[in-house]
């Protein structure tokens, strides 16, 4: 054999030796990339049913948090279980009967509906408007030329409280005195307000979480004027 056939044959077995070992390292690397991606799934799939029980079974979610702006966060209450103070319960009520009740015969419907707005639910609006298309009060204030208003009588008294249809709830009673004026007259009647508070999701413009959902307005009676300890008024 010559010399250059020998090199030749010499350089043949030495890219063969180079080609088995590339694919041995080749084959090494794609088993070491499985077996690492394969743990990482296995871990993956652990961890991933760790924490579904942990959620659903170990510490289920009672409360979570919300934002009322950038500089408060708090902590919410579950819709059936009260969530605000008495005092600030009276003050909705009684704030809501003065502005639902001050109005006039030119504005009346964007000063009612911004009360409604501001302290009703969706289903409390569409009611109270109802009972004030069915009783006529406000085509009385347009053809008359009325300007309403109101101031209450005494304080607020929550009448009741527990859970209805999944949420919590308060009947809170204000009494009321509505005034009717015109240029020519002026009258007031006696009302005892009956609002039901419900809780709802909190929100940036209701960051208390409750509204109103239902109104009721009965005469106060005599007997009821003088429990209240506020003096008899002539109509």
């Amino acid at each position: 054999m010559s010399a250059r056939e020998t090199l030749s044959g010499n350089k043949s077995k030495e890219r063969i030796s180079e080609e088995l070992y590339v694919r041995e390292t080749l084959k090494k690397y794609l088993w070491s990339m499985m077996s690492v991606l394969g743990a990482g799934l296995f871990f993956s799939i652990i961890l991933n049913l760790l924490l579904g029980y942990a959620i659903i079974w170990r510490f289920p979610v009672k409360q979570f948090l919300w934002t009322s702006d950038a500089n408060a966060v708090c902590a919410a209450t579950p819709l059936d279980e009260p969530s605000v103070s008495q005092a600030r319960l009276k003050d909705l009520a009684a704030t809501a009967a003065v502005q639902i009740n001050t109005f006039d015969y030119a504005n009346w419907r964007v000063l009612i509906n911004a009360a409604l707005d501001k302290f009703f639910t969706p289903h409390g609006r569409d009611e109270y408007r109802s009972v004030l298309s069915s009783t006529g009060i406000v085509q009385k204030v347009v053809d008359q030329y009325q300007v309403v208003s109101a101031v209450t009588m005494a304080p607020p008294n929550i009448a009741a409280e527990g859970k209805k249809g999944g949420r919590y709830f308060w009947e809170v009673e204000v009494p009321t005195t509505i005034y009717y004026q015109t240029n020519a007259d002026s009258k007031r009647e006696n009302r005892l307000l009956t609002f039901t508070i419900v809780r709802v999701e909190p929100s940036p413009i209701n960051p208390n979480g409750v509204a109103i959902d239902a109104v009721t307005s009965t005469q106060l009676l005599t007997g009821q004027m003088n429990q209240l300890n506020v003096p008899r008024i002539n109509r």
